[in-house]
């Protein structure tokens, strides 16, 4: 008897039907052997997949009959950064490692083989596709897979450009659709480019991989070179962060010491709302004459401030002026003035910015306007004061002066030429008279 198999029988015939027979039924049986070992061993590998390995996982549960999903090499994982071709769509993938790295560009190596017609033999060629890399995250040495734009994709790209030549026209910017006139007043037909042929100039077709642009996408990072994708992203998410404070007028290193300054989100019992209000209708302001208007509302409300103030407090009002180099102020002043507000809040004063004064030395300062009550304005002075000092030590222990010390120079010297007593007389002619004379 044979695993899963039937019972072989065994005739006892003489001649050769028995033997004919025996080997008709060792045909069988054999047949029937090999497709239950099959079915054997098959459900072998299925009992041992549904055994639990815990006790407490050999109930039954009704996710255990759910049917099992299909993973195809085509899904990709959720963390995956790059776009994804869609479900359903064949497309064919390219693997290769980045050799330059450009503005969501990447050249990426791919090693093919050519077949020689001639020589009847594959040769090895290294092909540079141009990738696009949407993300920025591509760095030199990366194995990335790649391929070309679906055809969703590639209409996106070209209904983009040509939103934005339309922008651009519109605004009477020559695009170079159609001709495009050099400064020389050279018409450069669409397709071609401008060279210097001995001692013209010449158009000539562009290259294909300029007319054709970039035809492949990056679709994931097989193997990163250095810190992985996700590092990468946060770190320019943080650069993001940075660069858009650095728009904002505030220093790229003071701005990463903003965030251990105001480490507590401030509610809405810190903010200061009249500033606030202020400050979002000069950011919406179109014109400088409606920037003007909003800057004498802000000193009518000043001196009303001031004035209800000094009413308030009486001989105990204190108005104080402070002065502080510009690259010390944002560390009393922080993100949409959030630590400004904390201080504020704090010591009970008000602090509001003034003009900048400018002075014959290497900075700039900038005046703030400190009033209240005496305790709340040395407070607040105190306050300020340890802020800077921090800011200061931090730039100390980074070795790392973040003031305009570095853009600006030191004046030089005025070095005099020296003239000597003949020069002297040849120009008065003092020297001349005397001998003239004697």
């Amino acid at each position: 008897m044979s695993l899963g198999g039937s019972i072989t029988r065994i005739c006892y015939r003489s001649g050769s039907s028995a033997v004919h027979s025996s080997r008709l039924n060792t045909a069988t049986s054999r047949g029937q052997t090999s497709s239950g070992l099959i079915k054997s061993f098959s459900s072998v590998s299925l009992l041992r997949a549904e055994l639990p390995t815990d006790a407490a996982a050999a109930q039954p549960s009704e996710a255990s009959s759910s049917p099992p999903q299909s993973s195809s090499p085509s899904e990709e994982a959720p963390s995956n950064p790059f776009p994804k071709v869609p479900a359903g769509h064949k497309i064919r993938t390219l693997v290769g490692t980045v050799s330059h790295v450009h503005t969501n560009t990447a050249y990426v190596e791919h090693n093919e083989q050519v077949w020689d017609k001639r020589l009847q033999k594959h040769f090895k060629q290294t092909a540079h596709n141009l990738v696009h890399d949407p993300t920025s995250l591509l760095r030199v040495g990366d194995v990335v897979r790649y391929s070309v734009f679906t055809p969703a994709e590639k209409a996106a790209r070209e209904k983009r450009r040509n939103d934005i030549l339309d922008y651009e026209e519109a605004k009477g910017v020559n695009t170079g659709r159609g001709q495009s006139v050099t400064r020389k007043g050279f018409v450069v037909p669409e397709g071609k480019r401008l060279v210097m042929v001995g001692a013209k100039l010449e158009a000539i077709p562009k290259r294909q991989r300029n007319t054709k642009g970039v035809r492949f996408v990056a679709r994931e990072v097989v193997s990163p070179f250095g810190s992985s994708v996700t590092q990468r992203f946060g770190t320019m998410k943080k650069a993001g962060w940075l660069q858009d404070l650095q728009k904002r007028g505030f220093h790229s290193y003071s701005a990463a010491r903003m965030a251990a300054l105001s480490s507590t989100p401030p509610t809405d019992a810190t903010v200061d709302l009249t500033q606030h209000a202020f400050r979002e209708r000069l950011d919406k302001a179109e014109s400088a004459e409606e920037r003007s208007n909003i800057f004498l509302e802000i000193l009518q409300e000043h001196k009303r401030h001031v004035a209800e103030e000094k009413a308030k407090h009486g001989e105990n009002f204190v108005y104080e002026n402070l002065s502080i180099p510009r690259s010390l102020v944002p560390a009393i002043v922080g993100p949409k003035w959030s630590i400004r507000d904390r201080l504020q809040f704090e010591s009970g004063a008000t602090i509001r910015p003034a003009k900048p004064v400018p002075v014959p030395g290497r900075y700039q300062l900038k005046q703030f306007d400190v009033y209240g009550s005496k305790e709340a304005v040395d407070k607040a002075k105190d306050l300020i004061r340890s802020n800077l000092e921090r800011e200061l030590g931090n730039i100390r222990s980074a070795g790392n002066w973040t003031g305009e010390a570095s853009s600006s120079r030191p004046a030089r010297p005025v070095q005099r030429k020296r003239v000597s007593n003949r020069t002297k007389a040849k120009k008065t002619g003092a020297g001349y008279k005397s001998r003239r004379s004697g």
